[in-house]
């Protein structure tokens, strides 16, 4: 799904429905202090991202880390994007 999305407008529209009405929508809402919008589409950027990088290009070390460490990895700042300041 992640490498169709950028050659088909279908598949990036149900992505995007699927990232911010399944994914971010149901929990960013209900954490976010302000801008939940803008805090779900941060949060989309490092979701995707990591899903591009780590099982389609498949970039070494991401692609075979387990999994506690990428977690531990990216966990600070998908919490910033949740909660904390984003100006800055």
């Amino acid at each position: 799904m992640i490498r169709s999305v950028a050659a088909h407008p279908d598949a990036a529209r149900m992505m995007r429905e699927f990232v911010s009405g399944v994914i971010l929508g149901r929990f960013v809402g209900t954490v976010a202090p302000d801008r939940p919008d803008e805090r779900a589409a941060l949060c989309a950027t490092q979701i995707l991202g990591l899903g591009m990088v780590r099982y389609v290009l498949r970039l070494e070390p991401l692609a075979s880390a387990d999994h506690p460490a990428v977690v531990a990895a990216i966990a600070p700042t998908i919490q910033r994007y949740l909660t904390g300041s984003l100006d800055g």
